[in-house]
């Protein structure tokens, strides 16, 4: 059976369970203009009279198709005339397979017209209304969409798919979709619109309480205007009048609510109808899915990206370090550090190190156009000063938010400076409780990635403050003039003047080996070495955490004790002494230690009173 005869077939079918198929409703010459120009017969209507006019051109056709299969015959020999061709004689078939041929092909073509004309007889008695299944055709319209949600790759790509079908579908006059802020997991953002022009591009909605609250509780949409007459939600459901807010519909997959989809007025009359709801509902299931599925992706990608980053960024820190130990020179370090700051967006910042002469905190880099004229007026940070303990108490990188309000901030810098400063980022530097330098950034040059700027300053700032001590030790090595005085007494000055503000005592106490030069002419440089060594581990056994000693000449030490009085000095100073003695005088000499102790404030009430005292 061929395809016509199969089709034919099936409208038969359909025509007797009085139902109409689209050919039935196809208009060609025979149902119109033809059809009419047929006159009606006596005891027919046109379409009887086209019923036979069809049927005698279907056996017209048969009787053509039958003539062009028998063959022509000799009227004298009654001998069947063959054309020429590769066959011959012995090849032609018998006359009586021919006529059953012949035979069989007319049986067919009766056959085909008996069926025709039942065909049509049928199309008479058809009463279908030709009207679609409308449940059908919307199966197949959600299907189409969601292949196309499920195809996104990317959250924009979601974003137009998921906005157009709804708006091409429903008949909404805008579509927005919320989606929860990174930042804020409690709160919910606009990500796209379609429609509608938001003005407020930073309006928000929390899920903790009020209208935002029941919709990701809810599976269900949400009517916006069912809040318009409750005094307890006006707040927000202006908000979400202000985007064109009608239907509200979350979009959540494995109980995790991922956004919304927000939806205005229909711009046909009438409300949403439930079928529509329905509708709006499937599709919010198939994007919730999607969205699941796009939202790892991104994540994932994001994560390889950064990660790639970081491992390119980690490449060029070991680089960064190798440039800073090709040239130990501050010119090279100044250098260097303008160029990879730079590199990295950053337009004001500056570098502090401890100064252990003066008890400040030096300035040794800034970026080459000096905004702040930090450098051009010789700046620096006291020690002493709040600044300088608000750093201490920081362990870690640190974003310092309303720095202009703060006074330690605008001692430190003046009102002028602060001016020039869109934010203030410190990055400590300590070598166990000790702060020993900071790095400090003023403005950027883009803020759209502050997070990722900030992370690389920080792996950053002590290799570039460590690298700088390094090289400063290296050239103090050479330099034509040492102090190793002046930084001990900074240190002894500092905790006098602490002492002094907390209100504690300070004994400092001198030991003196009267015979060191005897003794090291009779023991050789060795022993004296030996000796020296032992003095330093006895007095550092018997120190606490706050107390600390110095050597100031070949054998005279100095040890300072904050927070003890002379009562507490003396019997240390004796332990000490005694047992130095005991193990190192011998029957060709005997060893000679002595001490001396000044309070504070009972016997000086500054540094230099407190030396005079013991010297």
């Amino acid at each position: 059976m061929g395809l016509l005869e199969k089709a034919l077939q099936f409208k038969q079918e359909i025509n007797k369970k009085g139902k109409e198929t689209l050919i039935d409703r196809i208009e060609g010459p025979a149902d119109t203009e033809f059809e009419k120009s047929i006159p009606a017969e006596e005891n027919g209507s046109p379409s009887d009279t086209l019923k036979v006019q069809r049927q005698s051109h279907d056996e017209e056709k048969l009787q053509d198709k039958k003539e062009k299969k028998e063959p022509e015959k000799e009227p004298a020999g009654g001998k069947v005339l063959m054309e020429e061709g590769p066959l011959g004689s012995e090849d032609e078939p018998e006359p009586e397979y021919i006529k059953k041929a012949d035979y069989a092909v007319q049986d067919q073509a009766e056959t085909k017209n008996d069926n025709i004309e039942t065909n049509i007889d049928s199309d008479e008695e058809s009463t279908y209304t030709g009207k679609p299944d409308k449940k059908f055709q919307d199966f197949l319209i959600l299907y189409e969409i969601g292949k196309e949600i499920v195809k996104a790759r990317t959250l924009n790509e979601l974003y137009d798919v998921i906005l157009f079908s709804i708006m091409g579908q429903i008949g909404a006059s805008s579509s927005s979709i919320l989606i929860i802020d990174s930042n804020d997991t409690t709160v919910f953002k606009i990500a796209e619109s379609r429609g509608i022009t938001i003005k407020n591009k930073k309006i928000s909605f929390s899920s903790d309480t009020g209208i935002m609250n029941k919709i990701t509780s809810s599976r269900e949409i949400i009517d916006i205007e069912g809040f318009s007459n409750n005094q307890e939600y006006q707040d927000e459901y202006y908000q979400f009048i202000s985007i064109d807010a009608r239907l509200v519909c979350p979009l959540r997959y494995d109980g995790q609510v991922y956004g919304a989809i927000v939806l205005g007025d229909k711009i046909t009359i009438g409300d949403y109808t439930d079928e529509e709801k329905d509708f709006i509902r499937a599709v919010s299931e198939i994007a919730a899915i999607a969205f699941e599925k796009v939202h790892t992706i991104s994540m994932m990608e994001n994560d390889i990206d950064n990660y790639r980053n970081e491992m390119s960024y980690f490449s060029h820190v070991r680089e960064l370090q190798d440039e800073l130990r090709r040239y130990a020179s501050l010119s090279h370090y100044r250098e260097t550090v303008q160029n990879e700051l730079s590199g990295l967006g950053v337009m004001s910042y500056a570098v502090f190190i401890e100064d252990y002469v003066y008890d400040r905190y030096k300035l040794v880099t800034v970026e080459e156009e000096d905004l702040l004229s930090l450098d051009e007026d010789d700046f620096f940070i006291n020690k002493n000063s709040s600044l300088s303990s608000l750093v201490a108490d920081i362990s870690e990188s640190t974003i310092i938010d309303e720095f202009d309000r703060m006074k330690s901030i605008k001692d430190a810098f003046g009102d002028n400076r602060i001016k020039k400063m869109t934010l203030f980022w410190l990055f400590p530097m300590k070598i166990g409780e000790n702060l020993v330098g900071f790095m400090l950034v003023f403005k950027l040059n883009d803020y759209s990635e502050k997070e990722r700027l900030f992370n690389r300053i920080s792996a950053t700032s002590n290799l570039l403050m460590l690298n700088y001590m390094g090289m400063e030790s290296q050239e103090h090595r050479f330099d034509q003039y040492v102090d190793v005085v002046l930084p001990v007494y900074k240190r002894i000055e500092s905790e006098v003047i602490n002492a002094s503000r907390l209100n504690i005592p300070v004994t400092v106490v001198l030991f003196s080996i009267k015979n060191f030069k005897r003794y090291m002419n009779t023991f050789g440089n060795k022993k004296t070495d030996e000796l020296l060594k032992y003095l330093e581990s006895t007095i550092m056994q018997r120190l606490s955490d706050t107390d600390f000693t110095v050597r100031i000449d070949r054998n005279k030490f100095l040890l300072i004790l904050p927070g003890k009085n002379k009562k507490y000095a003396v019997p240390l100073a004796n332990t000490i002494r005694n047992e130095m003695v005991q193990n190192f005088s011998t029957r060709e000499l005997q060893l000679l230690i002595t001490f001396l102790m000044a309070e504070f404030p009972e016997d000086g009430d500054n540094l230099y009173s407190l030396l005079d005292a013991i010297d």
